[in-house]
C-alpha cells in the first residue's frame, strides 16, 4: 500500500500568507517558513504587522474533529467539533458537536449569528 501525504498550503493551493499580502498590499506578509523557517518567530512576526496595520480584529470559528484540534477551538471566538471521538465528546462539552455537513453548516450560521457577523 502506497500513502501519499500533501502540504495543503503551496502545494495543492498558494500560500495563504502570499494572498494576504496581496490583498492587503503588505509586502511584509510575503515572508513564509522559506524565508524564516522557525513557525513561531513567523507568526509572531506575521501578527506583530497585521497589527501595526489594523487588521486581524476579526471574530473566528475553528472547526475541528479531534483532540488536537481543540486549542485552536478554544482560542476560536466559537468552535465546533465535526465528527470526533467520544472520549473528545466528553472531555471538551463546551463545543458544539455536529456529524454531517448540513448540521457544519447550520451551526457555523448559528455561530456567526451569534458573533454578530
Amino acid at each position: 500500500m502506497l500513502v501519499v501525504c500533501f502540504d495543503l498550503e503551496g502545494v495543492l493551493m498558494p500560500e495563504v500568507w502570499i494572498n494576504v499580502a496581496e490583498k492587503t498590499g503588505i509586502d511584509e506578509l510575503r515572508r513564509t517558513t522559506r524565508d524564516e523557517p522557525d513557525y513561531d518567530k513567523l507568526m509572531r512576526y506575521r501578527l506583530d504587522i497585521l497589527d501595526e496595520h489594523g487588521i486581524m480584529n476579526f471574530s473566528t470559528l475553528a472547526v475541528g474533529d479531534s483532540y488536537n484540534d481543540t486549542n485552536m477551538l478554544a482560542e476560536a471566538h466559537s468552535g465546533i467539533l465535526f465528527r470526533p471521538p467520544q472520549n473528545v465528546i466528553d472531555e471538551f462539552p463546551q463545543f458544539p458537536v455536529v456529524e454531517d455537513y448540513t448540521a457544519l453548516m447550520a451551526e457555523i450560521k448559528s455561530a456567526a449569528a451569534n458573533l454578530g457577523e
